[in-house]
């Protein structure tokens, strides 16, 4: 296992001693590279076999600060100081003596003053990082472009060599005062939580963009370890947010009134639990003071709920229709195509069953005659020629094809596997059939079969209809299909509106 790697970088100053001051102590010294290593990095054991230290120094630097060396006649008029000052102590003496440190610790790196040269900079400092490494980074010398060359480094290492940040110091010399001995101190600063935001702002643009939570929700699991029970009602909001996307993810599209199921098991309950749990956070947050507020809830996070709020708001309908619906606009949206085209197909159905007095329900009545149907009307019209009508003759035959396949399947069936009762009498069934033959638009029933080629492709991981549908196409069928499906019933939601 990789052990400890403090990073600095080395400047060019001629640096005072300076009394530097954290949460776990003070120390004096003129390089804040030898306060960090003490009071941060080595603050709960020693320096071990697996340490490892990393300076990083322009060719002016090392000769500067890095060897031991004379004081120049400026920096002694400076410093108001006589020629029989001692010689300037360079941190690679502290270091050895205290560490004992090698020359191989120190980089030497380029100005930066080309785009060549800053490559050559962000690449030195990533080849010094080793998997799995845990960091402890001082920047409180890194002039110009160094900080965000250096957060660059870090948080691509994070990814491809599994790192763990453990703290990003500056000791804030401009911030410095005198303490009651006299002495000037100066706090050393955590900047690692900014280095959080980075990862919130990665989590904010996977859901904005895509409608994936789960960043968002690990993040979340971190910060309720490190908070404990500070956090109890925005958690029961994230962990509805998941059970949301993840829900959408695996299709979980059926909703049965006042039956509440396994958690998860339908995207519009796990809707109706975020509204909740996500007003009542609101609530409480209201009722305390501001700086209280702040305290109890993660920054990032909080400035992300107006935006999953909204984003969300797609669901807020009364019923699976809607839902549908919502739930292909979602996809469509979210470039899910291939939950798309599943809420797609089942929506469809769903629209059939409601307009003809069907049982959504019920699976002998989306597939024994919504999709039946579909079905059989676009087989009759695949053995015509191209822009023949479909005659009511023809319909009366296709009604007929029906009722023996129905009579074959379900007429001696009740319910089968279906969780709903048949609210439906059997000539309910056949006036609703029926009605739904002599009236199915022709285009509605071809549509039907492109849209179920397509979702069967890939649900069955390519192996239906081989090499017929490619990746990029299906997502531009998805958006079509949608759009033409909406278009066809526009007429029949409009007539019945009025």
């Amino acid at each position: 296992m990789a052990g400890r790697h403090f990073l600095s970088v080395l400047g060019t100053s001629n640096y005072s001693k300076v009394t530097y001051r954290c949460d776990e102590g003070t120390l004096a010294t003129e390089y804040i590279q030898e306060a960090v290593l003490k009071l941060k990095m080595l603050n709960e054991r020693g320096f071990g076999a697996d340490d490892r230290i990393t300076i990083f120094v322009t060719k002016e630097a090392y000769r500067l600060n890095w060897l031991d060396r004379d004081y120049t006649d400026r920096e002694l008029k400076q410093m108001g100081a006589g020629k029989e000052t001692a010689r300037k102590t360079g941190l690679y003496s502290i270091l050895q003596k205290e560490f004992g440190i090698t020359e191989e610790s120190v980089r030497f790196i380029p100005l930066g003053a080309t785009e060549d040269e800053l490559w050559d900079i962000f690449n030195i400092m990533y080849d010094e990082i080793q998997d799995e490494e845990e960091l402890y980074v001082d920047i409180t010398h890194s002039l110009r472009n160094i900080p965000i060359q250096m957060l660059s480094v870090i948080t691509y290492a994070r990814t491809l060599k599994n790192i763990n940040v453990a703290g990003i110091y500056y000791g804030a010399f401009e911030a410095k005062v005198q303490n009651e001995a006299g002495e000037t101190e100066a706090p050393i600063f955590d900047l690692v939580t900014f280095l959080d935001i980075l990862d919130w702002s990665q989590a904010a643009g996977s859901f904005v963009r895509y409608g994936n939570s789960d960043e968002i929700k690990a993040l979340f699991d971190i910060q309720k370890v490190k908070r404990r029970n500070k956090m109890a009602d925005s958690y029961k909001v994230v962990n509805d947010l998941y059970d949301i996307t993840q829900g959408l993810e695996t299709s979980r599209g059926c909703h049965v009134p006042d039956k509440k199921g396994v958690p998860g098991g339908s995207v519009l309950n796990s809707y109706r639990s975020y509204e909740q749990n996500y007003k009542a956070m609101q609530k409480r947050v209201g009722k305390q003071e501001e700086a209280q507020a702040r305290k109890n809830r993660i920054e990032p996070l909080s400035k992300l709920f107006d935006v999953i709020h909204d984003k969300l708001g797609i669901f807020d309908v009364e019923d699976n229709l809607a839902f549908g619906f919502a739930a292909i606009d979602w996809a469509i949206e979210n470039k899910k195509t291939q939950q798309g085209f599943t809420a797609l197909d089942e929506t469809i159905k769903t629209y059939l069953c409601c307009r003809y007095g069907l049982n959504e329900y019920l699976e002998k009545h989306r597939e024994g005659i919504a999709k039946s149907i579909c079905n059989l009307v676009n087989n009759e019209m695949r053995q015509k020629e191209s822009g023949k009508e479909l005659t009511a003759e023809a319909r009366e035959d296709i009604f007929r094809k029906w009722e023996i396949a129905w009579e074959m399947r379900w007429g001696r069936e009740q319910n089968g596997k279906d969780a709903e009762p048949d609210t439906v009498t059997p000539e309910q069934e056949r006036k609703a059939a029926r009605m739904l033959t002599m009236e199915l638009p022709v285009e509605l029933a071809e549509l039907t079969s492109a849209i179920s080629s397509r979702r069967n492709s890939m649900n069955h991981f390519g192996y239906s209809n081989i090499y017929q549908f490619g990746c990029r196409k299906l997502y531009e069928d998805l958006k079509e299909y949608n759009g033409r499906f909406r278009q066809m019933i526009a007429p029949a939601e409009e007539r019945e509106e009025e």
